[in-house]
């Protein structure tokens, strides 16, 4: 269950928490959503989720102060939705810090909203919230707090959306909300059998095992989601991970910290073990990491805790942690929100100290390359081209990228394709110039593309 996570959600109107039956008899449960959101990351919820419904009823703008506040006293992810219309919209939460967007009825009313999400933010950050109901045995969408019935069939509709680029779509069950009964199980099931991405099941648990069983029935789901049992304290969110055996205690009798109470964790890409970086934990941040799920280190020049991708926004989401021989380092493998380093580089481990002549050029890459730039942005060499680039001015780096592209559309209707590949080189090292001057990183590229891949 290591790869499941747990939502805490909180309905906001007129930036007070509320909280209905079946999306009716809306009722106040906390006029500060900041102490709620406070408590709950220290339960352990891996998400907090703030649906703005007074924004979307009632046609208002966000609230977006009462969001900024939010960032500044939790640490963990927050997912906003309610009243995003526009990309817009997203835009400036992202501006406050909000790294996860939920759409429900703006994308209803156009699609290609999502796509539009995902394209400039990636569809990591993209959620679509759909509310659910059953109309005369079919499935149907729901809008306007379950009261308006789209007609829209729901499988097609989840099906479509995933497909127009979002990561994760929250399924919420309008019959079995606040109803403490579980979670829908027949029509999670029906709904997801097709779709490639993230499922968080909402509305109708009641007990730890109700979040044990949605996991274990259904491996498309990858969270669950909860408000009124948490707002009660009918079950902690600690209870429910004890379920799911998330926090297992983790046993660090035999590893061996330092002197200082500290061990150095090398991070790892889960995906391809590239190294990505080297910082130390001590027992306090290695139990964090666990529980969380979300690296954790300590700080030697601060001494003090910090959680990596708290103000970038690059999480690291933990898969696993292993000691070495003498239990003296470990390694963490994480699946990871952005890059690495504070450089904007992927990884860390940039600066070649030596290599072999026989092995020179295998480790190169376009990363490497662009760190290389950045370099000479921030440390001038007097005759570096690169750094005599920067010291012209954009306007020099601009008329370098024209005079490229030219040659390079030369070189191609020549037919050489010897002189095409130098050309481009040189285009492409000239854009690694401009991106650097810009503080354009080459995620933000990579990104640009993924969100425009279509499955």
């Amino acid at each position: 269950m290591s790869n499941k996570s747990i939502y805490a959600c909180m309905d906001i109107k007129n930036g007070k928490v509320v909280k209905g039956v079946k999306f009716s008899d809306i009722r106040e449960i906390s006029d500060d959503p900041v102490i709620l959101a406070q408590k709950y990351e220290h339960d352990g919820a891996d998400y907090l989720v703030f649906y703005d419904i007074g924004a979307t009823l009632d046609n208002k703008d966000i609230f977006y102060d009462k969001i900024e506040e939010i960032l500044r006293s939790v640490r963990i992810p927050l997912v906003v939705g309610g009243g995003i219309r526009t990309l817009t919209d997203c835009d400036r939460l992202h501006d406050l810090g909000v790294r996860h967007f939920s759409v429900n009825s703006a994308a209803v009313k156009n699609p290609g909203l999502l796509k539009e999400v995902s394209r400039k933010y990636g569809s990591d950050s993209l959620i679509l919230s759909v509310d659910v109901k059953r109309v005369q045995g079919a499935y149907h969408v729901f809008l306007g707090a379950g009261k308006e019935d789209t007609g829209l069939d729901a499988k097609e509709w989840v099906e479509k959306a995933a497909g127009l680029g979002a990561g994760t779509i929250v399924v919420n069950s309008i019959d079995a909300d606040g109803m403490r009964a579980g979670y829908d199980i027949e029509m999670l099931a029906f709904l997801t059998r097709d779709v490639d991405c993230g499922i968080v099941a909402s509305g109708g648990a009641g007990k730890a095992e109700d979040f044990l069983e949605v996991f274990q029935t259904n491996n498309k789901i990858t969270g669950a989601l909860a408000a009124s049992i948490f707002h009660y304290n009918l079950v902690s969110i600690r209870e429910v991970k004890k379920q799911l055996g998330k926090i297992t205690g983790v046993q660090t009798d035999s590893l061996k910290f330092d002197e200082r109470g500290l061990i150095p964790a090398i991070v790892v890409d889960a995906k391809n073990n590239d190294v990505l970086m080297l910082a130390y934990m001590n027992k306090e941040s290695l139990a964090l990491s666990v529980e969380k799920r979300l690296t954790h280190f300590y700080s030697r020049s601060r001494q003090s805790l910090w959680l990596k991708g708290e103000t970038s926004g690059n999480y690291q989401h933990i898969t696993k942690i292993v000691a070495d021989c003498d239990q003296d380092a470990l390694l963490v493998y994480v699946n990871r929100d952005g890059p690495a380093c504070h450089t904007g580089a992927d990884s860390c481990f940039f600066h070649t100290v030596y290599e072999h002549e026989d092995r020179k050029g295998e480790g190169f890459s376009l990363a490497r390359l662009y760190e290389l730039i950045l370099g000479r942005k921030e440390n001038p060499l007097g005759n570096s081209y690169t750094s005599y680039l920067f010291r012209e001015g954009r306007d020099k780096i601009l008329k370098k990228i024209g005079e490229e592209s030219t040659e390079v559309v030369i070189a191609a209707k020549g037919d050489s394709k010897k002189e095409t590949i130098y050309e481009m080189a040189d285009l492409l090292y000239h854009s690694l110039v401009l991106m650097a001057d810009m503080g354009i990183e080459i995620a933000d590229i990579v990104n640009e593309l993924q969100g425009r891949h279509k499955k």
